[in-house]
């Protein structure tokens, strides 16, 4: 059964210390890895885990659910005051409990020439590794938040991904120096 907002709440208070989206394992959807047409969803993660705990951490407000051809898109975003990047996520769901990929984006061309590299590769480091500790069945966080350290500065080429799969998931890290993508969606 989901879990309730305050419960998810509670969990993202007891979360923050170790910087993690959420200390269990999220929720369950009924369909498990896939919707009833077949198509491939993460199994367990719902956009709830996702958005109350962004929402928390960073701040970031979320549109809702809007319709596409196929799917619905959830977009939150938020703008760091100090440097003026921009914090993202795209959550590509089915239902709030069938979620196809997600997107989290650090996007820092607004800060060009204003903020040191250092300090844009600082943001996405904490960032991407906060939305790679994800909740879904077979997650291993600390294992993809030591991928994410040890691999985001290498998403910096055009063209180039660096990929991971843990558990039933495929993290994907692309973009330049200032858009970056992290990617998580379903591995089969």
């Amino acid at each position: 059964m989901p879990e309730t907002k305050q419960q998810i709440t509670q969990q993202v208070s007891a979360s923050e210390e170790k910087s993690t989206i959420a200390s269990s394992g999220g929720t369950s959807s009924p369909t498990s890895s896939g919707t009833r047409d077949g198509s491939s969803t993460i199994p367990g993660l719902a956009a709830a885990d996702i958005k109350l705990n962004l929402e928390k951490k960073w701040g970031m407000r979320f549109t809702g659910p809007r319709p596409g051809q196929t799917m619905f898109v959830d977009s939150g975003e938020v703008t760091e005051p100090n440097s003026r990047i921009k914090l993202a996520c795209e959550i590509y769901e089915y239902s709030p409990l069938a979620i196809a990929w997600v997107n989290f984006v650090v996007e820092a061309s607004s800060a060009a020439g204003t903020v040191s590299e250092e300090a844009i590769n600082s943001l996405v480091k904490r960032y991407f590794t906060y939305c790679a500790t994800a909740p879904y069945d077979g997650a291993e966080p600390d294992k993809a938040a030591q991928w994410v350290a040890d691999n985001y500065l290498k998403a910096t080429n055009p063209g180039s991904v660096v990929t991971t799969t843990i558990g039933p998931v495929k993290y994907e890290m692309f973009g330049t120096q200032y858009f970056r993508t992290l990617r998580l969606k379903p591995a089969s």
